[in-house]
């Protein structure tokens, strides 16, 4: 008797268990939440010529509206999570199968320099120093399985192939004509740049009427200088040379080239200074 008890109330419950489980499915209501809008993305520029003289300086602001409030339904208590951008660029009619992605933070605008831009579409495979027709748009992501994209803009870069120099020196103009002349505590010189194309050191700047000279690695130990000359045709500078004269204010392109030995120690150079 006390089996048959045991059994019946045992089924009873699992029957009564059963029925509870399908009511709580039955009733469940899921909390959702709905992104909102797409963000809407615009550029300074839509055309960009990238060379790495010019590394440091801005490419690119990219400006857009953030995506809409996101809302959640079923629920009494609103959360808005952080909302993450992503500047993404790709070939025309790629449809972004395999983009370049830019962290862009949490906007609404984001500025690229050269340099970074530059990396970014070299990931692309791009042919270096010609224009490539590319595409832009921007990824707006609350969850990794559902992010919102921005319309696609046309897009045309031109990149450079990245080189370094040719050694760990720096070269900088010093003296009255530029930043005046450097004491033991005050370096006044203005690096150059390397230039892999013209194999130089380069740097586009405001002169005044004075004198100048180059040295390396902000001291005097190996420093380069020569008579005035034609400036414009190129004129050859020789280790401790003369002081070198400016003749009118203005901006100029300078460019130096430096000769080395077998060793790699400089042995004089030639400068090339141009009025902008």
């Amino acid at each position: 008797m006390s089996t048959f008890l045991t059994r019946f109330s045992l089924g009873w419950l699992a029957v009564a268990g059963l029925a509870l489980t399908t009511s709580c499915e039955k009733d469940e209501t899921k909390v959702t939440l709905d992104q909102g809008a797409a963000p809407q993305l615009t550029t300074s520029s839509n055309t960009v010529v990238l060379t790495q003289v010019n590394a440091t300086q801005q490419a690119v602001t990219f400006n857009w509206t953030p995506s809409t409030s996101p809302a959640w339904q079923n629920t009494s208590t609103q959360y808005s999570p952080p909302v993450t951008y992503t500047i993404q660029l790709d070939k025309a009619g790629n449809n972004f199968a395999a983009p370049a992605n830019l962290e862009a933070g949490a906007g609404p605008n984001t500025t690229v320099t050269v340099e970074r831009l530059n990396a970014a579409l070299n990931g692309l495979g791009l042919e270096f120093g010609k224009p490539a027709q590319l595409e832009v748009r921007l990824k707006s992501e609350l969850a990794a399985n559902a992010p919102l994209f921005s319309t696609a803009q046309p897009f045309t870069a031109t990149s450079y192939k990245v080189c370094l120099p040719p050694n760990a020196n720096t070269w900088g103009i010093v003296g009255p004509a530029a930043n005046g002349w450097p004491s033991d505590d005050n370096a006044t010189d203005d690096n150059l740049t390397y230039d892999c194309d013209t194999k130089s050191y380069v740097i586009t700047r405001a002169l005044k009427v004075g004198d100048f000279k180059f040295r390396r690695n902000k001291a005097w130990a190996v420093n380069l200088g020569g008579a005035t000359g034609d400036y414009s045709q190129g004129i050859p500078l020789t280790l401790g040379g003369g002081d070198l004269k400016i003749a009118a204010d203005g901006i100029y392109k300078i460019s130096l080239q430096v000769t080395t030995d077998a060793a790699g120690a400089a042995t004089g150079g030639r400068l090339t200074i141009v009025k902008q």
